[in-house]
């Protein structure tokens, strides 16, 4: 009987030992590793703004700046000032103003190189969008942006590098506004966020959503 009690007891030291050995790995594990955060860039200093007698534009009291993930530096002087014009207006309602929340920190760097024009406009307006989920806006509303500068923000000829004391021009033509209207926007800025939240629409569960190659080609016709 004595020898019966010792092999149990045995058995089950050595099996709760094997769970435990097996398990362990699990339950010591971050849980911040399930799911490893993708690399969108990070914003460097705080942004530190003043909003001017006007009630609308805003002057950066210090320098700002982002970083994308690919190391590159979208650096905001102290003193500029901004007012949130490279965002469409019609777009704002979607946020409650370019300034608002989660928004604000992508706004000022996207106005200021949408104000010095000194890198590539599509470059620019991508940028935006990575800089709005370094901050955290979900992504059906960074998409829903996207769409909103890339067919109805600035645009601008590519970039030129002049000699000290030259005039220098651009040989490519002003690139055109987006064909499509502000209504096939706004259209295009619902359908973004219904497929990135499901919205329990059943023909969008299960589908990806849509790329931002997609976003910049969509056509109404």
């Amino acid at each position: 009987m004595r020898r019966i009690v010792v092999r149990t007891v045995v058995a089950t030291t050595l099996t709760l030992a094997l769970v435990w050995f097996v398990f362990l790995p699990w339950l010591m594990a971050d849980p911040t590793d399930a799911a490893p955060r993708v690399n969108f860039g990070q914003f460097q200093g705080e942004l530190i703004v003043k909003v001017l007698q006007d009630g609308r534009n805003m002057k950066l009291l210090q320098p700002y700046e982002f970083v994308d993930s690919d190391g590159l530096r979208w650096s905001v002087p102290s003193g500029y000032e901004t007012d949130g014009a490279s965002i469409p207006q019609f777009a704002w309602t979607a946020v409650g103003g370019p300034f608002e929340g989660l928004y604000r920190n992508a706004a000022v760097i996207h106005d200021a190189y949408c104000d010095s024009r000194e890198r590539e406009w599509r470059n620019v307006h991508r940028m935006f969008y990575y800089a709005m989920l370094a901050n955290g806006v979900p992504q059906g509303k960074a998409k829903a942006m996207y769409a909103a500068v890339y067919h109805r923000g600035p645009r601008w000829p590519p970039p030129i590098k002049c000699p000290p004391g030259q005039t220098c021009w651009s040989s490519v033509e002003y690139p055109p506004f987006s064909t499509l209207s502000e209504d096939d926007i706004k259209k295009l800025m619902t359908l973004i966020e219904m497929q990135e939240e499901g919205r329990g629409i059943a023909s969008y569960q299960g589908r990806p959503g849509m790329t931002l190659d997609q976003i910049e080609t969509f056509s109404t016709q």
